[in-house]
Formats: C-alpha cells, sequence, structure tokens
C-alpha cells in the first residue's frame, strides 16, 4: 500500500464469562448447521429458555436509554399465536418473510414449513412457498433456532437499536402434528445495503456515518462473546432515517468455535473460514471490510463456491493466514482521493489474521483517525457507545 499510517490497536479484556457453547458438524456452505445455544419447546411450543431475560419496551428516558414496560404482554400474544400474516415481503434463501399484524403493531415474521405445508397449510400462504434453497428442514430449524437464541443472549429489546429485536419464535402445528416455524421480530423499514440504487444516493459522509454505524452493530454483537459469520451488505439494514440495523443470526456461533465446514457467504469468506480454523472477532471484520469495500462502490471477492471446497484452496488459505501480511483488496473505487479510510479498509481484509484489525473498538478509532488525515469533518463524534446514540 502506498499510504502508510501507523494503525490502533485496542487491548482485550481478559473475561471469564465467555457463553458455553454445543456446535455441531457442518455439511458445507449455507448448509451449517450450527447451534451455539440449546433451545428445547415444550408440547405447547413455548420456548424454554437458558436463562431470565428482562425485556422492555422502547422509551426514550433523559439519560438516553431505552426501556420496555408491556414487551413481555407482546412475547406472550404473539407465542400465543395472536398476529395475522399481512402480506409477502420477500423471498429468502430458506424462508418466506411476510409483514404481520399484532393489534396495532407491525411486525415481520420469517417463516419456514415442511413438506406437510403442501397439504395441511393455510390456502392463502401455500403459493408462497415456491422451491427454496436445497437446505434439508431439520437444517433450517436449526438456523432459526440459532437465531432465536442469540438474541436471547443479546437482549435486544433493552437498550440497543442497532440489532434486530426478535420477540418470539413459535411451532407451527396442524392439530398435533409439526408443519413449520416462525420467528417474529419487528419491522424494519427500509432497504439493504447491498441494493447499489440507494448506496448511490449517499454522499461521502454518509457512508462513513454508515460505516461506523455497521461497526458499532458489529462491536455490541461481540462483546456477548459471539462472532456473527455472515457479515455481508445484505445483512445490513438502512431505514429511510439512515440508521443501521444488523439482522441474521442463523449461523452465528460462540468465539473460538472451530467447524467442521465452511460457513458464510462466498465473496466474504475470510481464510480461517476456509481453512476452517477457529473463528474470531477478527473473522467478522474481514467479511466487514469486503462490506465497507462494497459501499463505496467496490465488490465482493471472487471467491468461487466449488472452488473454496477444493483441498488445495484450504492449504492455500491456511499458507496465507501464516504468511500472508497483505490485504485482500487492492483498491476501494470511491475512496481513491482519501488514502488513509482506504488504508484502513485495507488492513480489515489482511490475510494473516495477526496482522489484521483485530476488534471494533479498533476499528472505531482508526476510522475516526483516518477521517481526521484525510480532512473529513464532523465524524468525530460518531464514535460512541452502541445504544445511547441521541
Amino acid at each position: 500500500m502506498t499510504h502508510s499510517t501507523k494503525l490502533i490497536q485496542t487491548k482485550k479484556k481478559k473475561d471469564s464469562s465467555t457463553e458455553v457453547a454445543e456446535i455441531s458438524s457442518t455439511d458445507g456452505i449455507g448448509k451449517e448447521e450450527v447451534s451455539p445455544i440449546k433451545i428445547d419447546l415444550n408440547a405447547n411450543g413455548r420456548t424454554l429458555l437458558p436463562r431470565k431475560v428482562v425485556h422492555q419496551k422502547r422509551k426514550k428516558q433523559s439519560s438516553g436509554k431505552f426501556y420496555s414496560e408491556n414487551y413481555k404482554e407482546l412475547q406472550r400474544t404473539l407465542k400465543k399465536g395472536h398476529y395475522t400474516l399481512d402480506k409477502l415481503a420477500a423471498k429468502g434463501a430458506e424462508s418466506v418473510l411476510y409483514l404481520a399484524k399484532s393489534g396495532s403493531e407491525t411486525l415481520c415474521v420469517k417463516s419456514i414449513r415442511n413438506f406437510l405445508y403442501r397439504y395441511l397449510g393455510d390456502l392463502k400462504t401455500r403459493k408462497d412457498r415456491p422451491k427454496l434453497k436445497d437446505t434439508k428442514y431439520s437444517t433450517k430449524c436449526r438456523h432459526l433456532k440459532n437465531e432465536y437464541a442469540v438474541s436471547q443472549l443479546l437482549d435486544t429489546t433493552q437498550c440497543n437499536d442497532s440489532i434486530i429485536k426478535i420477540y418470539a419464535l413459535r411451532k407451527i402445528k396442524f392439530f398435533a402434528i409439526e408443519i413449520g416455524y416462525d420467528l417474529i421480530m419487528e419491522f424494519v423499514d427500509g432497504t439493504d445495503l447491498s441494493n447499489r440504487a440507494r448506496l448511490d444516493q449517499l454522499s461521502i459522509k454518509q457512508k462513513i456515518d454508515i460505516m461506523i454505524q455497521c461497526t458499532q452493530a458489529l462491536e455490541y454483537f461481540h462483546k456477548h462473546h459471539l462472532v456473527h459469520l455472515d457479515i455481508k451488505p445484505s445483512n445490513f439494514m438502512l431505514t429511510p432515517e439512515r440508521r443501521i440495523v444488523l439482522i441474521d443470526f442463523g449461523v452465528s456461533v460462540p468465539t473460538n468455535s472451530a467447524l467442521k465446514a465452511i460457513t458464510g457467504t462466498a465473496g466474504y469468506l475470510s481464510p480461517e473460514q476456509i481453512a476452517r480454523h477457529r473463528l474470531t472477532e477478527a473473522t467478522d471484520i474481514f467479511a466487514l471490510g469486503v462490506s465497507f469495500a462494497y459501499l463505496f462502490g467496490g465488490s465482493p471477492l471472487p471467491q468461487d463456491i466449488e472452488q473454496i471446497r477444493k483441498r488445495e484452496n484450504r492449504k492455500e488459505a491456511e499458507e496465507q493466514l501464516k504468511t500472508a501480511p497483505v490485504p485482500a483488496l487492492e483498491s476501494i473505487p470511491e475512496l481513491a482521493a482519501y488514502p488513509a479510510l482506504t488504508e484502513v479498509i485495507q488492513h480489515c481484509t489482511i490475510l494473516k489474521r495477526e496482522e489484521r484489525i483485530s476488534s471494533c473498538a479498533s476499528l472505531l478509532l482508526n476510522i475516526k483517525s483516518a477521517c481526521k488525515e484525510d480532512g473529513i469533518p464532523n465524524h468525530t463524534h460518531l464514535v460512541d457507545t452502541p445504544g445511547n446514540r441521541t
């Protein structure tokens, strides 16, 4: 790299409260079977949580925190099935998303169904069930249960607006026969960061604000000893007010997990994912750097799924982790006039993990420093604590 900036690395404190996790075997990209928190459902479809969680309705106080007075009541209502699927919102790789109503609340429901739904399901929504990604129903269930379990660890309903709020996981039955699951969450109005047309409407300063918000959201995630493992532009929602919300925890795992198969999205995979080494915060930061490059006009990395699975590519990734202190990104189209910021993003994607920016706290400090060096004003105040933005 032509520009040289001394990057800031923060020191991490040891924490003995890391969650213990069960990691099951995996069977390939997009078919990973990961369950960091064990979740059981009783006969009524109620979730037995690993710990008691206090939830509160968002209500802004003078301290800047948010509290929730009727969340538990909403949660009980939703678990009893007191909501109506209003209209189809989107079709994902493994699930169908609906806008839903529960009283005056507008919600989003991520829905999965098994083959029995074709015969026993609601006539209104059967037509919304195309042939989705060729993933086993049991794997889809694991991902949905994992997403709900992670949301309980994050406790997103208390004081953080940068993480999607998930209210309930409900088993769908036809009499006593299981036909699927609904994951009920907040409705976030807006589009995701993969929408190039929306990104083209934003200024450089607005995109830097988005960078900071994305990093803050991921920092909150990492503070709970979790690796998201599928960081990419489409997993960050952007509201009309330009607020960022991190979504989709289906394959998230505890920090320092080691999986038996490649897990994540091609184009955003770090060498340690390809080599199937242990996963850390730096794994997410690698994908975040590639996502930032996309934000500023770049493209995902040229990673072919079939090629990645080959043994020689795994060996190459292992070698990169040992001896390649070079970034995966060569240039970032819209940042040619901002060399310090370019270098920070490139340092997120250094192949050798030990040379990479290792934490979101360090990344935030480096973004602040780079903005100052590149002469980009009015961004120092944006580096604050997640959930306390006013």
